[in-house]
Parts: structure tokens; sequence; C-alpha cells
């Protein structure tokens, strides 16, 4: 019962791990923020209030990306640490056993337990390895880490454009940090992906 309770979650954490390696971007987010933007009018009177709507636009949904990469990471890292101590506790379980058989006459078939918490033991242990690798883990952080250097970059550059445009009708170079913020962040997405 153990050692199929111990298979069953080796066959739980490999599914998750391979829907969450294969995992599509929530595509609501993307509607979300083409529903703002379809909203935006560009006649003079309004330009300066849509200018700003389609940057603060922008701003959450990398920042709701930035979010989710997070998420992922922290989600992935607290099931690996329980399945890392979940096999550390049986391995002490698998231990003690033997010694309690000797001790305690009664508990003779306590003895012959050891050898499948122990199998139960490396099932967890190798479950804990298979979801948290070094290298995907370090992957998932620079990805996150890249994304908030370009989110705050691309804040100061959006800000000192604004204070430079005040009362001007100049809306190319705003167009044009935008487009470099939504280049370079598809960029950093597909590079560690």
């Amino acid at each position: 019962m153990l050692l199929a309770s111990s298979i069953g979650s080796l066959i739980y954490v490999y599914i998750l791990h391979r829907r969450e390696r294969d995992s599509i971007p929530d595509h609501a987010r993307l509607g979300k923020f083409l529903d703002k933007v379809s909203s935006v009018h560009w006649s003079p009177d309004e330009a300066q209030d849509s200018i700003n709507a389609l940057g603060s636009s922008i701003v959450e949904t990398f920042h709701n990306e930035i979010t989710r990469q997070h998420r992922a990471r922290v989600e992935r890292k607290r099931l690996a640490n329980g399945f890392k101590w979940t096999g550390f506790a049986m391995i002490t379980l698998g231990l003690i056993c033997p010694l309690v058989a000797m001790l305690v006459p009664a508990m003779r078939e306590a003895e012959s337990i050891n050898y499948i918490i122990f199998v139960a033991a490396a099932s967890f242990l190798a479950s804990s390895e298979i979801l948290c690798r070094p290298a995907e883990d370090q992957r998932s952080l620079l990805k996150q880490y890249g994304l908030e250097r370009l989110l705050n970059t691309f804040v100061l550059d959006w800000s000192e454009w604004r204070r430079d445009t005040i009362g001007s009708d100049d809306w190319s170079s705003g167009f044009a940090i935008l487009r470099k913020l939504s280049s370079d962040v598809y960029d950093v997405l597909q590079e560690r992906a």
C-alpha cells in the first residue's frame, strides 16, 4: 500500500511537472490588454490620455507575467521541499523499524517493513529532484529578473519621455519606447524558454 502510494505520488509529480513545462501562458491577460487598447481613442483632445492608458496597460501586462513567473517558481520549490522532507522522515522511520522490532518482541513485523519504507523514501527524494532541478530554477529566476529589469527601465524611460513631451504632439518617440519594451520582453521570454 505504501509502495503504491509512493508510485502514485511519482506519477502525479511527473504529470504536474510535464503540465507546467508545457503550459501555455494565460491568454486572458492578453485579451484584457487588447480590450484596453481597443478602447483607446486617438482624437487630438484624447491623445494624451490614450498614450497614458496604453503605457499603463503594457506595464500591467508585463507585471502580471513577472508575478506569474515568481509564483510558478515558488510553488515548484515548495512542492519539492515537501517531497524532500517527507523522504527524510520516511528514511528515519525506516531506520527506526528494526530497532523497534528488536526492543519490542510483539512488533516483529516492523523489521520487514523497513525496506518498503526505504523504497517509498527514495521515490519521494527522486520526486524532489525531478521538481527542483537547479538549472531549471536558475533559468526561471533569470527570466524573472530579466523581466523586472526591463519593466524598471521602461518605467524610467516612459517617465522621462512624458516629462519631455508635456504639451507636445510628438508621440512617435513614445511609441518607439513601447515597441522596444514589447520586443525586449518577448526576447527575454523566448531566450530563457
